[in-house]
């Protein structure tokens, strides 16, 4: 495991906020140019890259949109569900495999 689990939560999203704001710099927009594609205010956007603020899931993925960076979010965490053992056999016709407690 890494350093994360010694962090707090606030320190984490403080982290995540920086990540944001190079995100932001690094595609050439300025906070106010993100506000105003996101429809979040300037002061929340400048709270959390500093991280003075926490921001909601919500507005976070608000964020990631305007900045065309969803895909950070399937990557991580929209993967498709490893395959059943009994579709498995549907589709290969092997049977399904027990576990044994």
């Amino acid at each position: 495991m890494n350093c994360l689990y010694e962090l707090n939560n606030k320190s984490i999203c403080s982290g995540i906020g920086k990540k944001l704001k190079s995100i932001r710099v690094n595609a050439g927009m300025t906070q106010k140019e993100l506000s105003a594609k996101s429809g979040i205010s300037l002061m929340t956007i400048s709270g959390f890259e500093s991280g003075r603020a926490v921001v909601s899931l919500i507005t976070f993925i608000q964020l990631l949109r305007a900045l065309e960076k969803l895909e950070m979010i399937e990557q991580q965490f929209l993967q498709p569900d490893p395959i059943s053992p009994r579709l498995l056999y549907q589709i290969e016709g092997k049977k399904p495999k027990r576990v044994r407690k």
